[in-house]
This record gives C-alpha cells, sequence and structure tokens, in this order.
C-alpha cells in the first residue's frame, strides 16, 4: 500500500509512541496529562473509561487551536472530514468515510448540541460561543441517538452557569478585515440556587478573495451571536437548566469558479452531435484555472483568468450572499429519586436562511446566450444569423426554513452498581419548507421576434420558455414567495442500555432501541402566467405515485418507515490505566420521496407529429439505508500518565446506499427532460475498512504534542450501478460503444450492463488523514508566561464522484501561535494556513444555465439540444492565509 511520504513520518512517530504506551516505560517523568469527562453515552464518565471511538476537545484546547468551526475540527480529528460545497448550503460532516451522497438530503453524522439533535443543513456551520467542549462519536450510534447517528455524532456542549462570579472577553485583530471579539460571565444571581450565565460575540472577515465586479469581497461573513443559560437549583435532588443560543449572520458569497465539462463526451450516432458529461482529473486552484483560460485567449476567458490570479473571482455586484437566523433553545430537567435519576431533555430550533448567489460563478457577467437575431414568428431558420447575448445571473433564493423540536424522557439507575442502565422515550418532529428559487439576468433580453436556442425544429425553441422568464425585473420568481416544496418528519422510540460488571476487569454493555418514522413531501407549483395569482399552475401533474399520493396539486406523498437499531460490546480493563474494548453495531437511516419539478422536451414521431412538452411534479420513493459495523480498540496511559493513547480498527458492511442519480429522460416515461433532473435510488452496498489512532505525550514541563492519523478504505461492493452514468462512454461495455442513446432494443440492453462502480472508491472522502500539534510554554517572569504551538494538518486526495474520474487534490495547513499570558491577561500572534494552500476543498456536479457549452466563446454562436444546460464542476476554494492578534482578559474563577 501506498502511503505519503509526510503522511509515513507521522504514522512512524505514532508507532512510536504506541510501543511506550504498551511498555509504560518507566523513565518518563510523574507529569500526568488532565483527563477528559465527556457524556457521550449520555452520563458523565472518564473518556479513557467509555468503550467507544471518541476524539474530545476540552474548552482549553479550543482556544489554544483557534477552533472555530467544523473544518477545524475535522483538521485535528482522525476519522472526520468535512466538505462545504456553497457557502453554508450544504454542510456535510463524514464520519469514517460514510459520506452521504446526496448533500441535498439528510447527514450520516448527527449534529447535537446540548444533547439536542439538529438537523437544519443551512446552520450546521454555526458560529461557536462559549463552549466547555466537542465531542466526535465515531461508529454507528443509531440505538444511543437515533437514526440520525448512522455513522456517528458530533456533540457540542455549552458551559453551565458557574458557582462563583467568573468573567472573560478577548479582542481579535488580522488582515482581510477579520475583527472581532467575544465577552461571557456567569456566577450566582439568588444565593446557592439560582446562576446564570450570558455570552455575546461578533466575529467578521470580509474573505481571502477580492471581487472586480462589486464592492464585496468573496467568502468573508459577519457572525452575530447571543447566549444565555439559567441554572436552578431548588433542592439537592432537582436541577433545571435553561439556554437560549441565537446568531443573526451575514455570509458573502462562497469563493466558487465552475469549470466546464471536458471528458466523457457522450455521442449519439443519430445526429453525430456531443454532450460532455464530467470533469476528470485534479480539479484546479485559481492558478491553475488562470493558466487554461489565458490558452482559450478570448476576453471573456482572459477577463477571468486576469482576476483568478490576482486572487480574486467575478461575482456580480447583486451577489450578496446569504442571511442566516438561527434559534436553538434547550431545558434540561433532572430528579434525582434516590434510586436513579428521571430526565427530560426538551429541544427547539429554528433555522432560516436566504440567499443571493452569482449563478455563472467566475464567469461573472460575461455568460453568453446564444439568440436568432431576425426570426419573424419565433422562427429561426438555419441561415439566419445567431449571436451571443453576455449576461450576469443572479440565483435567488427565498427564504428556506427547518423549525424543530424534540422531547426526551430517561430513568437512569444508579452508576455505582454492578448492573447499570437507562430506558427512555423520543419524540421529535421537523417541518422543513422551501422558498422559491429562480434567476434574474442582468442584461436586457432580445427582441420578442428574437428567440432563445436552442431551435428543435421550425417555430419551436426550447431556451425562449426557460430563459426568457429570467430577463423580466424579479427573474422567474414567485413574488408571493410561497413555498415550493414542504416536507414533513415526524418519529418516536423507546429505547434502553445497560451495562454489567462479569467480573472486575470485564464488562458487557448493550443498547437498543425500536422507532417509527411518518414522513410527508409536498411539492407545489404555482401559475406562473399570472404571478400573482394565488392558484396553482392546473396544467402540471404528479406523476409516478409514491406509497400514498394525492394526485391533484398540491402533489402528496407520505409513508412510515420503521427501524430496530442496536449495539453489544466487550470492555476489558488490562490494568489500572489500560482497556481493550470490542463492540457490534446496526444502524439505520430511514428512506423517504424525492421530489421535482420536471420539463420534458417536445417529441417528433416517426410520423412527423410534433408532441408539446409539459410540466409535472415527479415524486420517487427510496428504502432505508442500514449499516453493520465491527470494531475492537485499546485506550489508555503509560505507568506515569504522560502518555494517553486511543486506537481503533473497524469494518462497516453498508447496504441499500441511497445516491442521488442524474436523469436525462424520465425514469418512468422516458420523456426527454429539457435539463438534467436528480433523483435518489439505492443503488448498491459497500464495505468500509479503517483504523484511527489519537496520541497526547507530554515531552516534558514545557512541551507536549498530539499525534492523530487515519486511514479509510471505502469501496463500493460488486453489483453497485449508478444509472446516471450509462451515457458515460467509459461506464459502458466495449460491445456497447457503438449503440445510440436513442431506445433501440440494443440499447436498452447496454444501459442495462451499463454504469457499474464496483470497486471505486465512495465519494466525499480521503483515505488518509493525519494532525500533528506541538505546545510549548514556560515561565518568563513573576506571574507570566511565555507560550507557543503549531497545529500541522494532512489530507490526501478526495474523489469528488462515484465514478472516481475528478478529484479534489490532497492539502496541509500549518497554523501557528506565539504569545504571553499570566493569570489574567493574555496576547497572543497567530497564523492560519500560513503556507497559503490553496487547493480546492469541495465540488459538485452541476450545469451552466445556458445554451452553449462554448461558455468562453471560442467559435460562431451555435446552440443544440445537447448545448442546453452544459455540464460543469462547481468548485470551492479555502480559506488563504490568515494572521492577526488576539488579546484576553479573565475575572474571578476564569483567571487561570
Amino acid at each position: 500500500m501506498l502511503i505519503p511520504a509526510g503522511y509515513r513520518r507521522l504514522l512512524t512517530t505514532g508507532v512510536t509512541l504506541a510501543a511506550l504506551a504498551v511498555t509504560g516505560n518507566g523513565n518518563l517523568a510523574a507529569d500526568e496529562i488532565t483527563e477528559i469527562l465527556v457524556t457521550s453515552r449520555k452520563k458523565e464518565e472518564a473518556l479513557l473509561e467509555v468503550p467507544v471511538a471518541i476524539t474530545a476537545f476540552t474548552s482549553g484546547f479550543i482556544e489554544q487551536a483557534g477552533i472555530r468551526n467544523l473544518y477545524d475540527i475535522a483538521e485535528l480529528t482522525p476519522g472526520l472530514s468535512f466538505f462545504n460545497a456553497q457557502g453554508e448550503f450544504l454542510s456535510v460532516p463524514v464520519i469514517r468515510g460514510v459520506a452521504p451522497t446526496d448533500i441535498f438530503g439528510e447527514n450520516n453524522a448527527a449534529i447535537f448540541v446540548d444533547g439536542v439533535y439538529v438537523s437544519g443543513r443551512e446552520g450546521l456551520n454555526f458560529s461557536q460561543l462559549d463552549l466547555e467542549r466537542i465531542e466526535v462519536v465515531k461508529g454507528p450510534q443509531s440505538a444511543l441517538y437515533g437514526r440520525n447517528a448512522f455513522s456517528g455524532a458530533i456533540n457540542y456542549i455549552t458551559k453551565l452557569p458557574s458557582e462563583v462570579f467568573e468573567a472573560k472577553g478577548d479582542v481579535t485583530y488580522g488582515n482581510d478585515g477579520r475583527q472581532g471579539g467575544q465577552f461571557s460571565v456567569s456566577g450566582p444571581l439568588l444565593g446557592d440556587s439560582l446562576r446564570g450565565r450570558i455570552a455575546t460575540l461578533y466575529d467578521s472577515f470580509d474573505g481571502s478573495y477580492g471581487n472586480p465586479l462589486g464592492g464585496q469581497d468573496i467568502g468573508g461573513y459577519t457572525y452575530r451571536s447571543t447566549q444565555g443559560s439559567l441554572h436552578w437549583q431548588p433542592a439537592e435532588t432537582l436541577s433545571v437548566i435553561g439556554s437560549v443560543y441565537y446568531s443573526n449572520d451575514d455570509i458573502d458569497d462562497a469563493a466558487t469558479t465552475a469549470l466546464a465539462a471536458n471528458c466523457e463526451d457522450r455521442i449519439d450516432n443519430n445526429l453525430a452531435v456531443s454532450r460532455r458529461l464530467n470533469v476528470c482529473g485534479s480539479l484546479l486552484t485559481l492558478d491553475q484555472q488562470a493558466s487554461q483560460l489565458r490558452s482559450i485567449g478570448t476576453p471573456s476567458a482572459l477577463a477571468s483568468a486576469d482576476a483568478l490570479a490576482d486572487e480574486s473571482i467575478r461575482k456580480i455586484a447583486g451577489a450578496t450572499g446569504e442571511n442566516r437566523e438561527l434559534v436553538r433553545a434547550h431545558l434540561t430537567i433532572d430528579w434525582d429519586l434516590g434510586f436513579g435519576t428521571i430526565t427530560s431533555l426538551t429541544g427547539y430550533s429554528d433555522t432560516k436562511q436566504s440567499a443571493l448567489v452569482d449563478g455563472n460563478r467566475n464567469v461573472g457577467d460575461l455568460l453568453p446566450f446564444v439568440f436568432c437575431t431576425n426570426g419573424p414568428g419565433g422562427i429561426c431558420p438555419g441561415p439566419v444569423p445567431r449571436a451571443f447575448l453576455e449576461t450576469g445571473l443572479l440565483q435567488i433564493e427565498w427564504e428556506d426554513t427547518t423549525e424543530e423540536i424534540s422531547q426526551e424522557l430517561r430513568f437512569t439507575s444508579l452508576q455505582d452498581q454492578r448492573l447499570r442502565y437507562s430506558v427512555g422515550a423520543y419524540f421529535y418532529d421537523v417541518q422543513a419548507d422551501d422558498g422559491d428559487g429562480g434567476v434574474e439576468a442582468t442584461a436586457p433580453a432580445p427582441g420578442l421576434n428574437q428567440p432563445f436556442g436552442p431551435f428543435v425544429g421550425p417555430g419551436i425553441s426550447i431556451g425562449d420558455g426557460a430563459f426568457r422568464p429570467w430577463f423580466r425585473p424579479g427573474g422567474d420568481l414567485d413574488p408571493l414567495q410561497r413555498p415550493v416544496e414542504e416536507r414533513d418528519t415526524s418519529s418516536w422510540s423507546v429505547f434502553a442500555s445497560g451495562e454489567f460488571d462479569i467480573t472486575e476487569r470485564l464488562t458487557f454493555d448493550a443498547q437498543i432501541r425500536y422507532g417509527e418514522e411518518d414522513k410527508d413531501v409536498t411539492g407545489y407549483a404555482w401559475d406562473e402566467v399570472n404571478l400573482a395569482s394565488s392558484q396553482f399552475d392546473s396544467s402540471v401533474q404528479c406523476t409516478e405515485p409514491a406509497p400514498v399520493i394525492e394526485s391533484d396539486q398540491p402533489c402528496t406523498a407520505k409513508d412510515t418507515f420503521d427501524a430496530l437499531t442496536g449495539r453489544v460490546g466487550l470492555k476489558f480493563k488490562v490494568s489500572d490505566n489500560s482497556m481493550l474494548y470490542t463492540s457490534l453495531a446496526k444502524g439505520e437511516k430511514s428512506g423517504g420521496f424525492d421530489i421535482e419539478a420536471v420539463t420534458t422536451k417536445p417529441v417528433t414521431t416517426e410520423a412527423g407529429e410534433t408532441i408539446a412538452g409539459g410540466d409535472a411534479i415527479t415524486v420517487l420513493p427510496f428504502d432505508n439505508e442500514t449499516i453493520v459495523a465491527a470494531e475492537i480498540g485499546m485506550k489508555g496511559t503509560s505507568a506515569d500518565g504522560r502518555l494517553v493513547l486511543d486506537v481503533s480498527l473497524y469494518r462497516f458492511n453498508w447496504d441499500d446506499i441511497v445516491v442521488p442519480e442524474v436523469f436525462e429522460k424520465d425514469p418512468v416515461s422516458e420523456a426527454e427532460y429539457t435539463q438534467p433532473e436528480s433523483f435518489n435510488r439505492n443503488v448498491g452496498d459497500a464495505t468500509v475498512i479503517g483504523w484511527e489512532i489519537d496520541a497526547t505525550y507530554q515531552i516534558s514541563d514545557q512541551w507536549r504534542m498530539r499525534l492523530s492519523g487515519s486511514h479509510t478504505d471505502a469501496t463500493w461492493d460488486d453489483g453497485a450501478r449508478q444509472g446516471s452514468f450509462v451515457t458515460f462512454p467509459s461506464f459502458r461495455p466495449s460491445d456497447c460503444q457503438g449503440q445510440t442513446v436513442t431506445g433501440s432494443a440494443a440499447e436498452t440492453a447496454c444501459q442495462a450492463a451499463s454504469g457499474s462502480i464496483a470497486g471505486n472508491t465512495m465519494l466525499r472522502q480521503p483515505e488518509w488523514q493525519g494532525s500533528f500539534s506541538l505546545a510549548f510554554n514556560t515561565d518568563i517572569s513573576s506571574g507570566w508566561n511565555l507560550f507557543a504551538g503549531t497545529d500541522i494538518s494532512y489530507q490526501s486526495k478526495v474523489y469528488v464522484g462515484n465514478d472516481n474520474q475528478s478529484y479534489l487534490p490532497g492539502h496541509s495547513y500549518t497554523n501557528l501561535r506565539l504569545g504571553v499570558e499570566s493569570s489574567r491577561y493574555t496576547i497572543e500572534l497567530w497564523g492560519r494556513n500560513v503556507f497559503n494552500d490553496d487547493a480546492p476543498i469541495a465540488a459538485y456536479r452541476d450545469v451552466f444555465f445556458t445554451n452553449t457549452h462554448d461558455v468562453y466563446q471560442q467559435n460562431p454562436p451555435s446552440s443544440v439540444s445537447e448545448d442546453f444546460f452544459p455540464f460543469r464542476y462547481t468548485v470551492s476554494h479555502p480559506q488563504l492565509r490568515t494572521y492577526g492578534i488576539t488579546g484576553r482578559v479573565r475575572f474571578g474563577a476564569a483567571e487561570k
């Protein structure tokens, strides 16, 4: 197996540390590393006593490493990666290679804040404020947390009100407009029975990239967050904790560029035309894209190249990005009965987001449309001249909302008994409404007798009906801002978990959960001719009945999904300071419905008759996914406590994986779409095998080192087939290469044999990850310390799709810090990504919103059906080098 050179050095150090842990080197000094307490199993335990793979970060480490978001957490956590393909729209944490292939659907890794599950995708990578701890729990945790924790969970635990007064504040200034600060104060309010805490944060960053077209920079943000909590304890046996979090955030348009499809040229032999379907190879940095565009040499290509070479991205002025509003609250009541504790946990979350995004990515205001310069009556015969119209496209997203409520009731037995157990029930409801999304062009439309291509027959212009609404004020959006899709999920479950000490050294544990989930999905199609009308478009039909569907508008499908999940494990205490564990777990993720508003093209029959295309709302169901996971691990410390080691090995069997497949034809009627549409389907199984290591070593009183690493092999099993690849030449058997894609019997057989992804690596997960941290601290004068440190992280290349044809190159980030501190004051100089690694960090396949693949106008204007919405990759770029200074002050019990 080929291991990257930089990673080999990290791994060699890790093996050496593992050997030290086993031998318990007696020459090390007796300094002990602080023990971390976690609540990952819904009770307080020492991290090294929990028979589950967990990476935990304390508040001190969060501050020291400058952890502010999920990117930072992933860089320092073995087995966790994070992708955000478009601003904060599509946050995707991936644990142990179990990547959700549908970035628009539910994640496989669950996010919890103070024990409350939150699912609103736009709010998962939130402004982190006043945290006590972050816990990353790996492997299926469905039995403990519910089906949402299909591959694991990330828990954020906020700080509780303190028993005595404490206060803390900091201020930060840096390059590219980085500025901000936060302040917290906590202490008793009414004697010992009521304590309170409040924290507030302002964090602003202009972004790493300039913009020659608008006043706004690219990739920046402004977070305004406040969090308050109360802890009421009227008696020793009763505790009530309530907390509210609010944040209003402005997030700039993301640092995204577009790469035109360059491979998998689908050829229809009947028409002798082509359509490139994919991007192959390493996805390019800005400099590489600039070089490529310069070789094209057209004015629009050179305009984009000049901007990219200057670390700028051409975004139209109206593309100001996203506005996000988050409200989260929880109420936790613990009642000690003497023989156990009853816990009630009530949660609420509300996520709202709207957006103005540049649909052209880096093309700016120069995206070409082909139109007929003189087409009386809407006819554009062959000899009539065609021309390019250049425009910017503003993608407008009316407000999307996700509102969630949850209630858990749990009884936990006394924890000092040989048998310890917990039983409970859980209810959860989420209502997600998608606002209308549309496009508004920045240029005026051509005359009514100058239709948009492509032209598919006398008097028939596909493009005119699709594009012309974009060129009116407000574009094609519903002025009444009515929802286009609503999803309601209501679920309940009962669960139990227990531990039994078989001997003083051997413990058996088990968890089980049964739940049912009701899912409703509704799609709307409003009258687009009379935009102010409150009526539905009567010409739009509901197609492909799901288990229960209403055929008249609104189109509604509903079904119930149930799941039985569980986990069993053994823990063996090898010594007082080390243990071995093993477990077998089953997770399940419920199925659902995919709903899309579609438009089919007109069809010309063999007799020459033209059948008009039409609009419809198509609903397709998909089934549950399941995962079975086996794991063994070791946790422990050296004899003197200076070395802490956590090692685990695992194997997952993942079945009935849901994948969004891109269809150019309706999967039921086979009518051809005007633009490709994506539907979720269960396409096959996969096997995931991997290992992780996490080690901390106190070298001396002044020096501490942390090393982590992981290897993940996630591979599609035999029989896995992605139907959207049947038109990719590389995914067609050799005897099918000459077949057309127009529906012959031979072609039908070829489609059934094409699209295999067996043996391919699963998308969106790195094979190798590693991190190295080194911290130094020493006294320099009375009451003052000098500290310094570095965090280095590495991630190998990541395939963007299951085709394994395009990939994000590997990257490594180096962060540095240097400062002085006393018990009350801290002054710190810091730098992040100091070597300016600019490798792309996320990507997804979509389309240019135009009618020509000749985006940079290299040839005379032409538009045929295969040019309609040409494929591209949208590529996201990282935050570049940042540096600055932070000052902190502490009062009361917050002093060190």
